[in-house]
């Protein structure tokens, strides 16, 4: 039995760390309100009001849902998840929540 759970935890392990490894944990993330949206900066409020400025490029890819974006879908007030190029520079990805369908 103890061989069993020891088995079991040691998959359990390696699932959780390729996991890490597949989602590139080494990357920084931004999350929170923007509060100003510029033609190459995006201005972010995080926890405790902090705000963030984060410098958009032309590769920076827009996500709206599960949709391709751009930088024209975002708006003030909106949540968001900026993931930043590796070394924390630059927008590499620009989550924003999806687009609402219309009332009938």
């Amino acid at each position: 039995m103890k061989r069993i759970l020891s088995v079991i935890a040691v998959v359990l392990f390696l699932v959780q760390a390729s996991s890490a490894l597949a989602h590139g944990g080494s990357h920084k993330k931004v999350e929170g309100k923007i509060t100003k949206v510029e033609a190459q900066m995006l201005h972010v409020a995080g926890k405790g009001g902090k705000e963030t400025m984060v410098e958009l490029t032309p590769e920076t890819k827009f996500m709206l849902g599960k949709l391709a974006g751009t930088v024209s879908d975002a708006h003030e007030g909106m949540r968001v998840i900026i993931h930043l190029t590796p070394d924390g520079s630059k927008a590499e990805e620009v989550h924003l929540p999806a687009a609402k369908a219309p009332h009938k």
